[in-house]
């Protein structure tokens, strides 16, 4: 093959090989202040960290910075915390670490309060619905900066997501123009502009 095929080859193995390694943090929490433990607890559910065993939690490799100023907190205040990398050995290991990003139950959680929203339309004055619209979007945005490895799950809660504006237009501006979704514009794949 020529030069120029190997090098694209070995290109999309490496991001292969980078999309299945993960950042592993160790820590072992100090007992006082106990300020610190809750902090460092509700920083690592923030960052949607799944929980190998207690005090071992994953982040992809590419987010490995997000883990060091915990780190430097628990060993500050008299904790252990150590930041490791990890790859797995076979697919089968690949994919029980991927399976602890799972995040369709809380995408389908979210999906509940989104069709709520869109069913209790009819109910609700038009600056509640909005204000309830916003917060459904935040919702979704805080879930997806959460969800390293978005699936199936994510795409449809983006087109929950419009169906439901969509719907909050169609029911408080009748008679306004409606966009259609056949506009010949081709969509572009995000994962292509991830980073």
């Amino acid at each position: 093959a020529p030069p120029i095929q190997n090098l694209k080859q070995l290109i999309q193995k490496l991001r292969r090989t980078l999309r299945h390694m993960w950042s592993i943090l160790f820590i072992t929490l100090p007992t006082q202040p106990t300020a610190v433990r809750v902090r460092i607890w509700r920083a690592l559910k923030a960052l949607g960290c799944p929980s190998l065993r207690d005090g071992a939690y994953l982040l992809p490799v590419a987010r490995k910075a997000l883990f060091e100023p915990l780190a430097d907190e628990v060993n500050q205040h008299g904790g252990s915390a150590l930041v490791l990398e990890l790859a797995a050995s076979d697919d089968r290991q690949r994919d029980a670490l991927l399976a602890l990003f799972d995040r369709s139950e809380a995408y389908a959680q979210w999906r509940g309060e989104a069709d709520a929203l869109a069913q209790g339309l009819a109910a609700l004055a038009e600056p509640e619905a909005r204000r309830r619209l916003r917060a459904v979007a935040q919702g979704l945005h805080d879930l997806q900066q959460i969800d390293y490895y978005p699936a199936e799950a994510a795409r449809q809660a983006e087109a929950t997501l419009q169906a439901t504006r969509s719907a909050l237009e169609a029911h408080f501006s009748q008679g306004e123009p409606q966009a259609r979704p056949d506009h010949g514009i081709p969509r572009l794949d995000t994962r292509k502009f991830q980073g």
